[in-house]
C-alpha cells in the first residue's frame, strides 16, 4: 500500500485546478486504462491508473457507485503483481460498490488467475462504526451514505461539509481514517416507565414508612401521657414504665423525622426524572 499512499500524498500536495472537472477527468482516465488493458499495453495501463490518484482528491461531487466500482477494478488489476492483498481488497470493494456487475471476458477471460480473485472477493465482512458526523457533515463510501467502515476491503471515502466535498480518497483497511468534524455518540434515554420506576418506588416506600412512623409516634405519645398500666402503689415501677415509654416515643419520633426527610429527597428525585 505504500506506493498508492505516496501517489495520493503527491496528489494532495500538488493541489487541484479549479477550472478542471475532476469527475470528467476520472471518467476519461478510467476509460483510457480499460482500453490499455484490453490492448495488452501494461505500461500505458499503469500510467492511466496512477493518474486516477491525481483526480480522486480533486473531486467536488459525489462519485456514483458504478464509477467507484470501475476505480476499484482498475486498482485491483494494477496491484495484482505487486500487492496481491491490496488487489483482493480492491476487488472486494468493486463488487460491494456494484454487486450486479460481472467481470467482462475481454477484461479477464475465463482461466485468468485474477478472475478467480474477482469471483471469490467477499461482499460482506468485518466493519467498525464511524465517528458520528457533526451537523452539516455527510460521509459516503463508494457513493453510498456510510455509518460503518468496512475492514475487509478498500473504499472511496468522500466527506461533504456544508455542501462542499472536503475529503475524497481511496482508503484501505490498513490506512488511517480521515478526520472530519464529529460528535460523541448520544446514549439513548431510558423509556419513561423505566426512568421513573426507581424514584417512584423509593418515594412510595419512604412515604409509607413516614406515615407508619408518625402514626406509631402518636400512639406512643398518647400512652406516655396516659395512666393506663400504672400501679398506684408502685412508684418505682411506674417510673421505669414511663421512662421506657419516653424512650420508645423519642425513637419513633426520630425515625419519623428521618423518614420525612427521605420522602422529600426521593420526591425531588421523582420530580426531576419527569
Amino acid at each position: 500500500m505504500l506506493g498508492l499512499a505516496l501517489l495520493y500524498a503527491a496528489a494532495a500536495s500538488a493541489g487541484c485546478d479549479p477550472a478542471e472537472d475532476a469527475a470528467a477527468t476520472l471518467e476519461r482516465t478510467l476509460t483510457n486504462a480499460e482500453e490499455a488493458w484490453q490492448d495488452a499495453d501494461p505500461e500505458r495501463f499503469a500510467v492511466e491508473v496512477d493518474r486516477t490518484a491525481l483526480a480522486v482528491p480533486c473531486l467536488s461531487t459525489w462519485t456514483p457507485p458504478e464509477q467507484a466500482a470501475r476505480l476499484h477494478r482498475a486498482w485491483g488489476l494494477r496491484l495484482y503483481s505487486t500487492e496481491p492483498s491490496a488487489s483482493a481488497q480492491s476487488w472486494a470493494a468493486a463488487r460491494a460498490a456494484h454487486p450486479t456487475w460481472d467481470m467482462p471476458q475481454d477484461l479477464l477471460p475465463e482461466g485468468h488467475p485474477e478472475r478467480a480473485l474477482w469471483s471469490n472477493a467477499p461482499l460482506e465482512g468485518a466493519t467498525e462504526p464511524l465517528p458520528i458526523p457533526d451537523k452539516g457533515v455527510e460521509v459516503r463510501i463508494d457513493g453510498n451514505k456510510a455509518t460503518e467502515r468496512p475492514m475487509f476491503r478498500a473504499g472511496l471515502v468522500q466527506v461533504q461539509q456544508d455542501g462542499e466535498i472536503t475529503i475524497s480518497q481511496v482508503i484501505f483497511p490498513s490506512d488511517p481514517w480521515p478526520s472530519y468534524p464529529s460528535k460523541l455518540p448520544t446514549l439513548p434515554k431510558e423509556g419513561g416507565s423505566k426512568r421513573h420506576a426507581a424514584p417512584l418506588v423509593a418515594t412510595t416506600a419512604a412515604g409509607l414508612a413516614t406515615a407508619g412512623l408518625w402514626g406509631a409516634t402518636a400512639v406512643a405519645h398518647q400512652r406516655f401521657n396516659s395512666n393506663a398500666g400504672l400501679a398506684p402503689d408502685d412508684l418505682e415501677g411506674n417510673k421505669t414504665t414511663l421512662e421506657t415509654r419516653r424512650t420508645v416515643h423519642n425513637k419513633l419520633w426520630t425515625g419519623a423525622v428521618s423518614a420525612s426527610a427521605l420522602t422529600v429527597v426521593t420526591g425531588t428525585w421523582l420530580a426531576v426524572s419527569w
